[in-house]
């Protein structure tokens, strides 16, 4: 839908749900959405793009919102150390959250070309809309809302089918002390479980604050992970102060990555566990 908005710029909202095969109390409904950030306006039967300031996109998103300066610094550090020291220019799946959002913006301030992003990110297209760059970006169908676009496992499968991401950024709910990765939600759960089952490799990343919680629904187990050598997990280095840094160091291995500030705080480099 944002793409063809973005696209045509002005619909008729009978000829948008025709063009997306979806029934108009439906579109309605996105598009209610949408006009509450600012980002389309409706009359009577038609709907406009609005070209949005980027700093009202990321405002009015409740999972920016709650995020300290501090934790910002956080994600931003992490965003810049996986587009330094993994592959995305050839494909890449973007979880939804502050990271992954982050992820995005530097691909597209630093110029790297993406052939493919395959994302459930509501903000990812929004950024690039507002940047006028091209869309190489698969936006999964599914339940609009202001964080993410809510779809179901099987809806990948069909995405999946025209490309299985070399890479794929994902973060989870939380980290348990024994290596077990969680999801708040039992669908998000299944989503990042079949993420990971299809990408080339998995680059699980989060704030040390959610490392050694425990709770929520699974997305792999402590075996699991051993397992699956194309698992990475990328926190901070301020890990090395938890009581719990070797038993996770165990499970993960070299996989297990630390990121931190370069001195005089520039950038971010990858220390190897």
């Amino acid at each position: 839908m944002i793409e063809e908005l973005v696209r045509c710029n002005e619909w008729a909202t009978a000829d948008l749900a025709r063009r997306l095969g979806v029934n108009l109390n439906l579109l309605a409904n996105d598009l209610k959405v949408l006009e509450k950030m600012g980002l389309v306006a409706r009359t009577r039967g038609r709907v406009r793009w609005i070209v949005p300031s980027l700093n009202n996109i990321l405002r009015q998103l409740p999972f920016v919102n709650k995020w300290e300066e501090e934790e910002e610094d956080v994600a931003d550090k992490l965003a810049a150390f996986i587009v330094q020291h993994f592959n995305i220019s050839s494909g890449v799946f973007l979880d939804e959250g502050v990271i992954p959002t982050l992820v995005a913006q530097k691909i597209f301030q630093t110029g790297i070309e993406i052939n493919n992003i395959v994302t459930i990110n509501l903000v990812i297209p929004l950024i690039m809309a507002y940047m006028n760059l091209p869309l190489p970006c698969e936006i999964l169908p599914g339940r609009v809302d202001s964080k993410r676009l809510c779809v179901s496992p099987t809806s990948l499968e069909s995405c999946f089918e025209k490309f299985i991401p070399p890479t794929a950024v994902v973060t989870p709910h939380a980290v348990s002390p024994g290596g077990d990765l969680w999801a708040a939600e039992s669908f998000l759960s299944k989503l990042k479980r079949r993420v990971a089952e299809v990408a080339g490799q998995v680059v699980f990343v989060c704030g040390a604050e959610k490392i050694g919680v425990s709770g929520g629904f699974i997305v792999a187990n402590a075996a699991e992970v051993q397992k699956r050598k194309n698992f990475y997990l990328v926190t901070e280095e301020s890990l090395k102060d938890k009581p719990f840094f070797e038993a996770l160091s165990a499970i993960w291995g070299k996989r297990l990555l630390l990121a931190r500030t370069r001195e005089g705080g520039k950038g971010a480099r990858i220390q190897r566990v």
